[in-house]
């Protein structure tokens, strides 16, 4: 299970901007782990998913998580996820998102 792309397909985001000229949205604010973070939640992976993707705790995945809906102003996971869909052409990490592709955990009942 993973996602695809690599580190090097991302940028900081803090060069060359990255304000969105519709909303506002300073997108280049958001640090390197919260894109990688973000394209995770696009691609549909829980916390754990990301988590064990990238080495981290889960409760660090949230802590990245929680930064980058307070820098996108939205209060959800779903609503992250869509402010990325709609700004992909303007994201700094949009290789990694474009290819991003999660297999599903499997479901406990």
């Amino acid at each position: 299970m993973g996602i695809t792309g690599s580190a090097s397909d991302l940028s900081t985001g803090r060069e060359g901007g990255g304000l969105c000229g519709s909303c506002g949205l300073d997108l280049g604010s958001l640090t390197r782990r919260e894109l990688e973070v973000l394209a995770g939640v696009v691609a549909g992976a829980t916390n754990r998913a990301i988590a064990r993707q990238f080495g981290l705790a889960e409760r660090t995945v949230k802590a990245h998580l929680t930064s980058a809906m307070r820098k996108l102003r939205v209060g959800s996971r779903l609503e992250a996820a869509l402010v990325v869909i709609g700004h992909r052409r303007m994201m700094p990490f949009r290789a990694l998102l474009e290819g991003a592709m999660v297999e599903s955990e499997p479901q406990q009942a």
